[in-house]
């Protein structure tokens, strides 16, 4: 299957949420009836629908002895866990960065999380279903085949040396699908890791968990400040706080880059 019908895939059930949330809402208005969570509800119809779709499609590679393959194969372990560990300092440095540059407008509004988070159906679908369907359209459905073609061709050598494009494909077509520009730099930036994290461990183990470990901190956030606009500058009170932290965060960031051992260099 062709990367972009998956892209396709994403745009049409974000389309599909739309229409679910324009119904409930005509529905509030004609018949006086009070719909909680109308918002949630729409943003839940579009991840299971993304969800359905997606695995309809058979993604090259995905299936649960190859996603497994990603902790108990060793050569591919080792992405998985340098990925782990460089997420938390990679989200951090990147966030902080996204504070100290000048803010891009924020077209879904801080309104929309806020409201999310004051429903269960809206922390499940922003902490755990959007990263799973996510992944499955961008790296599983942008990357999985190219890379499956790859990793067939490894034994004669004639493998492409492509994974950096398919990753900042994946990163960029992730970036702007969210149609949000105050999220896009940060979705980039966490689209290459986790990109590299599917490349090297062919697996959705890490990728998955990074993306549900970045969803649910935010998501975390918004309920314990009751503000989804929140900064770290406010959370850890002080800039000399804040510049400890950074410098703990790259040093974090360089030894898992430079100390953690991979089993191959990335094609």
């Amino acid at each position: 299957m062709q990367w972009w019908v998956y892209v396709i895939i994403f745009i049409v059930t974000q389309l599909a949420g739309g229409v679910a949330g324009g119904c409930l809402n005509l529905i509030e208005i004609h018949f006086g009836l009070d719909i909680q969570n109308s918002v949630s509800l729409a943003l839940l119809t579009s991840n299971v629908l993304a969800v359905v779709l997606a695995l309809s499609l058979r993604p090259a590679g995905l299936t649960w002895k190859h996603t497994l393959e990603g902790w108990t194969r060793p050569e591919r372990r080792c992405y998985t866990i340098k990925a782990l560990l460089m997420a938390p300092p990679t989200i951090f440095i990147v966030n902080i960065v996204g504070e100290w540059l000048p803010t891009p407008p924020d077209i879904v509004g801080s309104e929309t999380m806020f409201v999310l988070m004051n429903s269960g159906i809206g922390i499940l679908t922003v902490g755990l279903l959007g990263p799973i369907s996510e992944e499955l359209l961008f790296r599983a459905g942008v990357m999985g085949r190219s890379l499956q073609k790859s990793e067939e061709l490894q034994e004669s050598e004639q493998a492409p040396s492509n994974h950096r494009k398919l990753i900042i494909l994946s990163a960029l077509l992730f970036s702007l699908v969210h149609l949000n520009p105050v999220q896009m730099p940060v979705a980039f930036i966490l689209g290459l890791l986790l990109g590299w994290a599917y490349a090297g461990s062919r697996s959705l183990l890490a990728p998955c968990a990074i993306h549900i470990f970045n969803n649910s901190i935010a998501a975390v956030l918004t309920i314990i400040y009751k503000n989804p606009d929140v900064t770290i500058t406010q959370i850890l009170g002080s800039r000399t706080t804040v510049g400890i932290t950074v410098v703990i965060a790259v040093f974090w960031l360089a030894a898992c880059i430079f100390m953690l051992p991979t089993s191959k260099k990335m094609k």
